[in-house]
């Protein structure tokens, strides 16, 4: 136990209720609380009730983010299917787009910057509800630009010994995203720099050792890799002989879904019909990318299922269960330093991939050793078949070997995390 009463844990990003914003902040509140007192996990005010595991987070942040990500009406929705015609609770979407211009035009034009402000005075209207004191730790599993920027700035009004230590998660998602345009990243780190000078306790940790690496470089501090928690048990490995190809997470061009239909036909046309099955995660109907079409290209291919864009985490559980090998084409201009928790979810039951070069997993895979890297479509498709084509007790080895080492991984940084945030 750590001389440390409370740790709240925080994402100003999480309002949707699908994704892996919720399931990070429970996910490491399960893994943290063993070292305080007190657990508390902080979402926007925006995360509908009806969003799983919603009852596991108290609803009270400011959501900066309303001119750029939409957000879910307030009752669900019947129908489960990958439209999102129905309206928010901000409005419709030429309401966000009319949040996001007059948020530009403050920022970029006016030297105003609202959302930060509106931020900075939810986080001390939390000081007075919660009572923070030097005693308590605010992290971000998963850090975002303006939940971190404005609580770094609110805390220089405190003396140096009576702020609350801070934990910054970097995962390379949501840093730079702001309202005036490219230098948010720059901003974010240079706050974050300031706030270390200015005596601010901060542990800084990253999802990638790629990205730990690059951060520790710009910010002249140590950043420690610490990993995505394992979500689910280690499940079996049935390795049949008629193997599960799986692409799990809502389809995006950016996370290759454009390219699975290339991938899938090409493992088809040099194994054959009967060898394996597909299963793939659609792309939401009001993606700028999504062609009616390519979908049902997709539902064309025999022994493939298409399963909805937006799905429940018990049914993408179930996905997980039912693949052998999940396939992962991301796009290395986006996930360059980043993870996936596609990647970390998939680890934990056991299942082995193969996923593009030159990413922020990439790394992982190489580290942990659980699958291949390939570059063009023909090049995946024959990595598919040359994995399926292991022994399944070599399999089972492998995947062994790398949940011990991404385990022992996880637990050294999450010592070294806590550690640092105790003073």
């Amino acid at each position: 136990m750590t001389s440390r009463k409370r740790i709240f844990l925080v994402d100003h990003m999480c309002v949707l209720p699908f994704g892996h914003n919720l399931n990070a902040l429970v996910l490491f509140k399960a893994a943290m609380e063993p070292f305080y007192d007190e657990a508390i996990c902080l979402a926007t005010k925006y995360l509908p009730e009806y969003a799983e595991q919603s009852s596991l987070v108290e609803r009270v942040l400011y959501f900066p983010y309303s001119g750029i990500v939409p957000t879910p009406p307030a009752k669900n929705v019947s129908g489960g299917g990958s439209s999102t015609k129905a309206k928010g609770r901000g409005g419709s979407s030429l309401g966000m787009r009319a949040r996001f211009l007059l948020n530009a035009i403050a920022e970029r034009y006016l030297g105003i910057e609202y959302t930060k402000r509106m931020t900075l005075q939810n986080w001390r209207s939390l000081f007075r509800k919660y009572r923070f004191t030097k005693d308590d730790v605010i992290f971000f599993p998963s850090a975002e630009h303006y939940g971190v920027v404005s609580l770094l700035e609110y805390l220089e009004e405190f003396e140096k010994d009576e702020r609350p230590s801070v934990g910054i998660r970097l995962i390379g998602v949501a840093e730079g995203t702001t309202y005036s345009g490219g230098l948010g990243r720059a901003k974010f780190f240079e706050v974050i720099r300031k706030a270390i000078l200015g005596g601010t306790s901060i542990s800084l940790s990253a999802e990638t050792i790629t990205y730990a690496d690059f951060t520790s470089r710009i910010l002249g501090h140590h950043v420690e890799y610490l990993p995505y928690p394992f979500a689910l048990p280690l499940q079996p490995i049935k390795w049949a002989t008629v193997k599960n190809i799986c692409s799990p997470g809502q389809g995006r061009a950016d996370k290759g879904f454009l390219r699975l239909y290339s991938i899938i036909r090409g493992i088809i046309k040099r194994k054959g019909e009967g060898s394996f099955t597909f299963e793939v995660q659609n792309m939401r109907e009001s993606d700028k990318y999504f062609r009616a079409r390519y979908s049902d290209m997709l539902r064309s291919v025999d022994m493939l299922d298409l399963h909805p864009a937006r799905m429940k985490q018990a049914d993408i559980d179930d996905m997980y269960s039912r693949a052998d090998i999940i396939v992962m084409p991301y796009d290395s201009d986006t996930y360059a330093l980043r993870g996936s928790a596609v990647y970390q979810e998939g680890m934990a039951i056991g299942r082995m991939f193969v996923c593009s070069s030159g990413l922020g997993m990439s790394d992982l895979v190489k580290r942990y050793g659980n699958g291949f890297l390939a570059d063009s479509d023909r090049e995946f498709s024959d990595k598919v078949i040359q994995l399926s084509e292991l022994d399944g007790e070599e399999v089972r080895a492998i995947v062994a070997n790398a949940r011990s080492l991404y385990e022992k991984d996880f637990d050294a940084g999450l010592n070294v995390t806590v550690s640092r945030l105790t003073k």
